[in-house]
């Protein structure tokens, strides 16, 4: 009977030059020797009746049955070697899986009693700076169980010092007793490192958490990053609809709201992010009149809780910290989000996704912000001059990038069908001015057209004139994004 190997789809293997790996070769043996010279079996199913035969090949950087990912299955553990197509090593493992799945010990007692200093410190007799090497990853026995951590400095002088950075809300206390190393080293490790349960070459500078990893158990065969997303400080995914809008859904008229669907938010943590997920979240109490603000807080693991506040969340370029009790507020050069409790503001994982309206006691309307901090109109009619039209970008604050352009819908100005362009206002008979876009707020912006007939101008696509437009052959539309 063979077990699920600690090889598939999930894991993405990288080239030395950080590509996708393509063609490559992976080489399964005995533990603690050379993969080529002693293989071991690997199959393509759980029952093992169907072998895999070696080397298996890659590709895009997956272990690949004929051409798509797949599973790989093995009943021992193995060591592991990974080849680039030109027979040059990527890494090599000596020893990996288990048929108790993952039950490789990935810690290693130290024997050795660490003395309690300080919340992030501790001391040990003689020099064990070889051992505890700064980056190398540490578990310990406290008061209430175990703790993690990363060693930040070992230093020798009549006793090893070692300062640590502790793991989210971990600490060490007077009731340290032990200490545990992760098996690899933070130098010449074996596996250079693991990002989104992905391998890839290089060796990150600050491990931290990965989504889903409380206990770091995965940083224990390399460093762990948790997911960078390329849009910070947003829900990242969740119901839309058909013009890509957020619509998570919810009822008014009573005091609870409930989404449906799974929404992932990221909550940004200084360089790295905080990355978490709930499905038909529920928020409750919603009986303050005014505006009420909903949230999720992300807890290291990924697990999210739902709350609100009547106080709009702040962001800001920098500045002392607010206290204000429940006051979100978020330092954008920073990336580091605080909330007061009214004497002090304390880092949280806290990410805005909507607000509610409340009237009598009961939510009356229901605004869900934008994902990923973007959004882009509908196309609509290009309305006559003078006219303000308002486009609700529920982006949630105020600090955005917006554009307004024209697309073209019969052939005008030698534009074609479909071509976007570009435009001014006319204000007077003899002068332009701007695109007449006015910020409004958290929620929506305005495009004003020029009281001057036609209200639109644009640039002769191939002469470089000024020229009229004609409303009837374009259609408008403006984009909003987190200028952050």
């Amino acid at each position: 009977m063979a077990v699920i190997a600690t090889v598939n789809p999930l894991n993405q293997f990288f080239a030395l030059n950080g590509a996708p790996l393509n063609n490559g070769k992976l080489y399964f043996g005995d533990i603690n020797a050379d993969p080529e010279q002693n293989p071991v079996q690997m199959y393509w199913d759980a029952a093992g009746l169907v072998p895999a035969l070696q080397p298996i090949r890659t590709t895009s950087g997956y272990p690949s049955r004929s051409g798509s990912p797949a599973i790989l299955y093995c009943a021992s553990e193995y060591s592991l070697r990974v080849l680039q197509s030109n027979d040059v090593q990527v890494f090599y493992l000596p020893r990996a899986g288990s048929p108790a799945l993952q039950t490789l010990a990935q810690w290693e007692a130290t024997g050795v009693t660490p003395l309690y200093a300080s919340a992030n410190s501790f001391t040990l007799t003689g020099d064990q700076t070889e051992e505890f090497e700064a980056g190398r990853r540490a578990r310990f026995t406290v008061t209430a169980g175990f703790v993690y951590g990363t060693i930040l400095t070992s230093v020798y002088g009549a006793q090893t010092t070692v300062t640590m950075t502790m793991d989210d809300a971990q600490v060490l206390d007077a009731g340290l007793t032990a200490v545990d190393l992760s098996i690899l080293t933070a130098s010449n490790s074996a596996v250079p490192g693991i990002l989104n349960s992905t391998i890839f070459t290089g060796n990150p500078t600050a491990p931290q958490a990965a989504d889903g990893d409380a206990d770091l158990s995965l940083a224990n065969t390399a460093y762990v990053q948790s997911a960078y997303a390329a849009v910070r400080q947003t829900v990242l995914s969740g119901p839309v609809d058909t013009n890509g809008f957020a619509a998570f859904g919810g009822a008014t008229g009573t005091a609870t709201v409930t989404a449906t669907g799974t929404l992932i938010a990221s909550a940004a943590n200084g360089a790295f992010n905080r990355r978490g997920s709930i499905t038909n979240p529920s928020w409750t109490g919603l009986t303050t009149n005014g505006t009420m603000y909903l949230y999720l807080d992300i807890a290291q693991g990924g697990a999210c809780t739902t709350g609100s506040t009547t106080l709009a969340p702040t962001y800001r370029w920098g500045g002392a910290d607010v206290v204000t009790n429940n006051q979100f507020t978020f330092n954008i050069q920073e990336m580091v989000g605080k909330v007061g409790n009214g004497a002090t503001a304390a880092q949280t994982y806290r990410v805005f996704v909507g607000e509610v309206t409340v009237a009598g006691s009961v939510v009356t309307a229901i605004t869900w912000y934008q994902l990923m901090g973007r959004y882009q109109s509908a196309d609509i009619n290009c309305p006559a001059g003078g006219v303000q039209t308002i486009f609700s970008h529920n982006l949630g604050h105020s600090q955005f990038k917006m554009e307004a352009f024209l697309r073209n819908t019969i052939t005008e100005n030698n534009y074609a069908v479909g071509d976007v362009a570009t435009f001014l206002m006319r204000t007077s008979a003899s002068g332009f001015f701007g695109t007449g876009l006015t910020n409004l707020g958290r929620n929506s912006l305005s495009v004003t057209s020029g009281s001057s007939a036609p209200g639109f101008f644009m640039v002769n696509k191939t002469t470089g004139n000024d020229a009229p437009v004609t409303a009837a052959n374009w259609k408008l539309f403006v984009t909003a994004q987190r200028s952050w």
